[in-house]
C-alpha cells in the first residue's frame, strides 16, 4: 500500500471512548453493562436505511433497565429518522405517506405549503436560530454543495480532485446567506407548516440538509425517555451523552477520552460527574487527499464552508463539551470547524450559550510536523482543560493554548 495512503488511513479512528465499567466484576449482578443498537428503517419503496446514516446505541446497566427503556428509544429514534430523512419516503401506521424533509425538499419552489410533526417543525425552527446565532456558519441550505462533494468520498479515504469550481459556485448559489434564510425556509408556528421558497439566481433545485443537528436533536430527545436512570447514548462516535450518576461501584464519574484524530493516544481524560453532552467534529470521516506539488498533503472533508464552498483546514478535530442540548452542540461544532479567528468563536460560542442557557466547554486540536513527527496543537477553554486529569496528557502535545 502506498505509504501516504495507509498513513491517512488511521485518521479515521474515532475521536473519543467512554469508559464506565473498568475494575467491576462481571458477577455483579446490579452492574451489568448491556448495549443495544437501533435496527434499521424501512423505507416506502421497501429499501432498508441505516437510521441517521450511523450507529445509535443505548448502554445501560442492569438488564431490568435495558428491556424498559430501550424498545421507547428504540421507537423514538426511528420516529425521528424517518421525519429528518431527506433521501426516502416513508409510509405511517395508517399506511399514509409522512411528511418529511425529502416532501419538504420536493416542494421547492412550488409554493406549496407542507404541514408537518412538531418535531421537524422544531427542528427546522432550530436550524434557522443555529444559522443566526453562528453568523451563517450553521447553514440548512448547503444539501445541493453538500451532495456535489458527497460522491468523492469513500469509506477509506484516497486521493481525489476538487469538483469543478463552477459547480462549485452553482452549487453555492442554492444556499442562502442568514438575512434571507427566513424568506427562504418560511415556517408557521400556528400550523405548523413549512414553505421551501425559490431562491434568486439558482439554477435547479435548492436543498434543505440537517445532518449533524438532526441526529443531535434526536438523541437530545430520546435522551428523554431514559430521564435520570444511569445510561450511555452513542451517535455514531461523534455524539456522546450520559445521563444520571455512573452506577460503576468503583467510581462515580464518567471518564471519556479525547483521541488526538491521527492516533489511538489520548489527548486526555475527561473526569465528568454528573450528565453530559460531549460532540466531536473531525476531518478525518467523509473525506479525500489531494497531493500539493511539494508532496504535502491536503484533506478534503464533509465539513463544508458556506462561504466558499470549500471545507477548511484550521483544525483536525474540534471537541465540545455541554450540560446538555446535543443538536445545538452537534451544529456548533460544525459551524467552528469553519472559523479560525478565536474573537469570532468566543462571540459565537458565548451567543449560543446565552440564548440557550447552557454551559459549553470547547477544545481544538491542530496537526503540525516537527522534525518529520506529527504533534497537535491544542487551544482550549480553562473549564474544558480543568478536566482533564492530570496524569492523561499525551506526549504528542506540542503547545497548549487556553481561550479566555
Amino acid at each position: 500500500m502506498n505509504k501516504k495512503v495507509s498513513n491517512f488511513i488511521i485518521i479515521i479512528i474515532m475521536s473519543f471512548v467512554i469508559s464506565s465499567c473498568s475494575n467491576v466484576s462481571s458477577s455483579n449482578s446490579e452492574y451489568q453493562v448491556i448495549e443495544k443498537y437501533v435496527p434499521n428503517a424501512i423505507s416506502e419503496e421497501g429499501v432498508v436505511v441505516t437510521p441517521f446514516n450511523t450507529t445509535i446505541s443505548l448502554t445501560m446497566f442492569n438488564s431490568k433497565d435495558i428491556n424498559e427503556y430501550f424498545p421507547l428509544f428504540e421507537k423514538e429514534i426511528l420516529k425521528l429518522h424517518k421525519y429528518f430523512d431527506r433521501y426516502n419516503y416513508y409510509i405511517d401506521e395508517n399506511g399514509k405517506r409522512i411528511n418529511n424533509l425529502k416532501v419538504i425538499n420536493d416542494s421547492y419552489g412550488k409554493n406549496e405549503e407542507i404541514i408537518v410533526d412538531n418535531e421537524l417543525y422544531d427542528l427546522l425552527s432550530l436550524s434557522l436560530e443555529m444559522t443566526r446565532l453562528t453568523n451563517g456558519y450553521f447553514n440548512p441550505t448547503l444539501g445541493r454543495l453538500i451532495d456535489l462533494w458527497s460522491d468523492k468520498f469513500f469509506i477509506i479515504p484516497t486521493e481525489n480532485s476538487d469538483p469543478e469550481s463552477t459547480l462549485i459556485e452553482e452549487a453555492l448559489k442554492c444556499s442562502v446567506n442568514k438575512e434571507n434564510i427566513n424568506d427562504v425556509i418560511v415556517l408557521d408556528p400556528i400550523k405548523k407548516s413549512v414553505i421551501f421558497n425559490k431562491i434568486e439566481n439558482c439554477n435547479g433545485n435548492a436543498i434543505i440538509s440537517l445532518g449533524a443537528i438532526a441526529k443531535g436533536y434526536a438523541i437530545e430527545k430520546a435522551k428523554n425517555i431514559v430521564e435520570n436512570v444511569p445510561s450511555l447514548i452513542d451517535g455514531g462516535r461523534s455524539s456522546l451523552v450520559a445521563t444520571g450518576i455512573n452506577p460503576n461501584p468503583a467510581r462515580d464519574t464518567w471518564n471519556l477520552g479525547v483521541l488526538t484524530p491521527y492516533t489511538a493516544i489520548n489527548l486526555g481524560v475527561l473526569s465528568i460527574k454528573g450528565e453530559l453532552t460531549f460532540s466531536t467534529s473531525g476531518d478525518y470521516e467523509k473525506c479525500f487527499y489531494i497531493t500539493n506539488p511539494d508532496g504535502s498533503l491536503t484533506i478534503r472533508h464533509h465539513i463544508l464552508n458556506p462561504n466558499t464552498g470549500y471545507s477548511e483546514n484550521y483544525y483536525r478535530s474540534i471537541s465540545l463539551l455541554s450540560n446538555g442540548n446535543a443538536g445545538v452542540i452537534d451544529a456548533l461544532s460544525t459551524a467552528l470547524f469553519n472559523i479560525n479567528d478565536f474573537s469570532l468563536v468566543n462571540e459565537i460560542i458565548k451567543n449560543v450559550e446565552d440564548f440557550y442557557y447552557l454551559d459549553i466547554e470547547v477544545l481544538f486540536e491542530k496537526e503540525i510536523i516537527i522534525d518529520d513527527k506529527k504533534r497537535i496543537n491544542v487551544v482550549a477553554n480553562q473549564k474544558f482543560w480543568n478536566l482533564m486529569l492530570d496524569d492523561s496528557i499525551s506526549s504528542v502535545v506540542n503547545k497548549i493554548d487556553i481561550l479566555e
